[in-house]
């Protein structure tokens, strides 16, 4: 099985789940739906904030998805990692451009489907800080949102094309379990970065893998510990 066709056998169901796996909050807790509800009044009532993008495809200028809308290898969609070379402190000008439009939050892409880390991570080279951004651009981000007293928020995709079982799990028992703990592993490194902001807002999570079994989070079974410092924002 190819990603692309991996990709459209699983549209349907990312589709019909994307309300719960694109997540603005965690599911209720001990607190049940009134904790929620408090947790969440601050993004009703922000009503206004800036989703941003950004990736090895910004080398390419196109959509985040061009990786697999035009079937780009991975061998030669990596060689991008090394091309990427954002001005220092880019996330300044969207911070300020942010806050003089009346935004009152911001979301940047951690990792999108196409694998590669915005963050600081000791699992993989495929990372900002040891390819040609050469540092962290989620620490970046934050920076420069809290600067400006924007709330941060992260969006992390769970899918990785990059990586061998990404699309093989799907059909393969034994791919499936080494991509579960490797997407286990990975959202736990993307902690520490996320940790560093004790006031953000919100996590989304992006999804187009299979569901990992009974007794793991509900939603698509992994965890997300940046969860636990976001949902309380100060």
């Amino acid at each position: 099985m190819t990603r692309r066709d991996y990709l459209q056998m699983m549209a349907a169901g990312a589709a019909a789940s994307a309300s719960t796996t694109t997540a603005m909050g965690a599911p209720s807790g001990p607190g049940g739906e009134a904790d929620r509800e408090a947790r969440m009044k601050w993004w009703h009532e922000a009503r206004f904030g800036m989703f941003i993008h950004w990736g090895l495809y910004s080398v390419l200028g196109r959509h985040e998805w061009v990786m697999e809308n035009e079937g780009v290898p991975v061998a030669e969609y990596e060689q991008l990692a090394k091309r990427f070379k954002p001005k220092p402190n880019a996330a300044r000008d969207w911070a300020r451009l942010a806050k003089q439009a009346g935004q009152k939050y911001m979301v940047m892409t951690t990792k999108h489907h196409e694998g590669f880390c915005n963050f600081a991570t000791k699992l993989t080279d495929y990372c900002a800080p040891k390819q040609g951004p050469g540092r962290d651009l989620v620490k970046e981000y934050v920076e420069a949102a809290r600067a400006e007293g924007l709330r941060v928020g992260f969006y992390y995709s769970l899918m990785d094309w990059h990586h061998p079982d990404g699309a093989r799990c799907a059909t393969d028992e034994a791919a499936r379990r080494r991509f579960v703990d490797y997407i286990h592993a990975r959202s736990a490194s993307c902690s520490p970065t996320t940790a560093r902001s004790t006031s953000c807002g919100t996590t989304w999570r992006g999804r187009s893998t299979p569901r990992v079994g009974v007794g793991e989070d509900e939603r698509d079974g992994v965890p997300t510990p940046a969860r636990d410092h976001c949902q309380q924002p100060q």
